[in-house]
């Protein structure tokens, strides 16, 4: 579903991964420039996650924006994107408008 650009009300900050050498010379995921958007978030109710020794707390969210990039390939589910000081993982990317105008991003933090 569509928004209306009146409704892209909260900032969200999007980071792609991009490769860096360490001083070892190994590859290692990196986050480039960060890239902030209006957005319109939902918070989505998700049960609690066991995590080795107890339970954690989960959040996620669903956030709706317009994409200025336009057939390429940024809109991968390796970004990362920081929402009121959270830092989220992206679960699924999902094209709405045929003409790939508007994304849906699926994310999730650990808290």
């Amino acid at each position: 579903m569509t928004k209306r650009i009146g409704e892209l009300r909260q900032r969200v900050v999007l980071n792609e991964p991009g490769a860096t050498t360490d001083a070892m010379g190994q590859q290692i995921l990196s986050f480039g420039a960060p890239v902030t958007r209006w957005a319109h978030v939902e918070e989505v109710a998700t049960p609690e996650a066991q995590v080795y020794d107890g339970t954690t707390a989960k959040r996620r969210i669903v956030v709706t924006l317009r994409s200025p990039y336009v057939g390429s390939k940024f809109w991968t589910e390796k970004l990362r994107l920081t929402y009121q000081g959270t830092t989220f993982d992206v679960l699924s990317v999902r094209t709405l408008v045929q003409n790939q105008t508007w994304v849906e991003l699926v994310a999730e933090a650990l808290l």
